[in-house]
């Protein structure tokens, strides 16, 4: 019982050291999903025109279906019995509570985004980046 008790203790004592190597980490993943809520934000109209083009090919495709889905055999082209997926909404994709993280953008510029390439590119530094230094 004492040897887990000491273990339990050890554990608990090596936390704020691994929280101390873990920081550069966090700030950099906080400073990531912003990027990412922000492009998603911002790309809000284009989010909104694509799903409404995919629901305009959803109806179209289940209007075709309900005509002639019946008359069409099982195994001729079995695509024709396929409906696009829907998108999930912007409430679905970006969580609520992220928009309450500290504002940190030493390594991605928020305004920088202006484009999907924009955002990739960030992103892949990201990853290229020397993780244990703060900016």
């Amino acid at each position: 019982m004492a040897v887990e008790k000491c273990e339990s203790d050890l554990k608990t004592l090596c936390k704020p050291k691994g929280f101390l190597d873990a920081y550069p980490k966090i700030l950099r993943e906080i400073n990531r999903r912003q990027a990412f809520n922000l492009f998603i934000k911002d790309g809000k109209a284009n989010l909104q025109e694509l799903r409404d083009i995919i629901n305009a090919e959803i109806k179209e495709r289940s209007s075709f279906l309900k005509t002639y889905g019946e008359v069409i055999p099982l195994d001729f082209i079995p695509q024709l019995k396929v409906l696009p997926t829907k998108l999930p909404s912007l409430e679905q994709v970006l969580n609520s509570d992220e928009s309450s993280l500290p504002l940190i953008c030493d390594w991605v510029p928020l305004d920088s985004i202006q484009t999907s390439r924009d955002y990739f590119m960030y992103q892949q530094l990201l990853k290229q980046e020397e993780l244990d230094s703060i900016p």
